[in-house]
């Protein structure tokens, strides 16, 4: 593996004496300072280099070069750690990787995650996908529902992109995969190959229909704070590496409506929401009248189609202020 990269995976790997990995902003800084400088991660073993690299935009600055010294020391420990993953099937991707999504770092820049952990096909991240989230909590409606939108956009020839979370995330992502499409799954959590062996999923795996990603390091032990901020770093990661997000079903509270209120305010208008309240979620009307969320088409035979029509129209109409010159093409073959 190339040194580099072993590197920047010491750099987002915890140590057990508490030392917190790089965050994606410190480690995006970082990037930038090095290739200003004409350096490389490597460098970063010379005390001399990292003692007179600017980390210019960066906040404690100094304390951010304490914690790059106490992780890259790490060096000899996490090798056989690696060399367990690699022989488990997980792979890792950082952002030197040809491979890594290309759509994290286009759309997230310094929010970009600087390595990522995956099992299964790599290929599938090359490919365009629609992501698929909603509550947890749901009902037989809302599950008919995003069954039925899996479905569809598969036969469009669409990927679909979920979290793996409990409701609307693993309905879209069964009834994808049982229809024979393909699905990215970007966890919250390391992965548990107990739970991949009880949910029937390593079939999808080995079949190649199955990509599983996630930023946590196997084995990295996370609290309650590390878990809450993973989620919501997936939802932008969910939608990042999505052409279009779908809400199935959203409270005006939680996981759910936090993703789409940040994407919708930050990163720009790419969400549709299925247009009515369906289990008394009320988010949904929320997030079309007060955010300006995209109403979800009628489900249809062309319903990939359809919503790249009415994303386009938005982008026409004269009073929009977010990339309006900018209409989108996407290729799903």
């Amino acid at each position: 593996m190339d040194e580099n990269k072993n590197v920047i995976i010491l750099l987002n790997t915890g140590k057990d004496d508490g030392t917190v990995k790089l965050t994606n902003q410190q480690n995006y800084y970082l990037n930038k300072a090095l290739q200003k400088a004409g350096l490389f991660h490597i460098d970063l073993y010379e005390e001399n280099v990292l003692s007179e690299l600017d980390l210019n935009g960066l906040r404690n600055a100094p304390a951010v070069k304490t914690k790059i010294r106490s992780l890259i020391s790490q060096r000899a420990d996490i090798a056989w750690k690696m060399e367990q993953w690699e022989q488990s099937g997980i792979y890792i991707l950082t952002l030197l990787d040809e491979n890594y999504p290309q759509n994290l770092l286009n759309k997230l820049a310094d929010k970009a995650p600087a390595v990522i952990y995956g099992l299964g096909n790599k290929q599938n991240l090359t490919d365009a996908g629609i992501a698929i989230v909603g509550s947890r909590d749901i009902d037989d409606e809302i599950v008919e529902k995003t069954q039925q939108i899996a479905r569809q956009l598969v036969e469009n020839g669409a990927n679909i992109i979920s979290g793996g979370a409990q409701g609307v995330d693993l309905t879209a992502m069964q009834a994808a995969l049982e229809h024979g499409g393909n699905v990215i799954g970007f966890l919250k959590q390391t992965f548990s190959f107990k739970n991949l062996s009880q949910s029937g999923w390593n079939r999808f795996l080995e079949d190649g229909n199955l990509t599983l990603l996630t930023e946590i390091a196997p084995d990295e032990k996370q609290d309650r704070k590390m878990i809450i901020a993973s989620a919501m770093n997936r939802n932008k990661y969910l939608y990042a590496l999505a052409e279009y997000g779908i809400i199935i079903a959203s409270d005006v509270k939680g996981g759910t409506w936090q993703g789409a209120e940040e994407q919708l305010l930050k990163f720009g208008n790419n969400i549709f929401v299925v247009d009515h309240e369906m289990n008394d979620k009320k988010g949904n009307k929320k997030l079309i009248t007060e955010l300006g969320a995209l109403p979800l088409p009628d489900i249809n035979e062309n319903l990939l189609e359809s919503m790249t029509d009415n994303y386009n129209a938005w982008l026409k109409n004269k009073d929009n202020k977010i990339h309006r010159d900018t209409q989108i093409e996407i290729s799903f073959d």
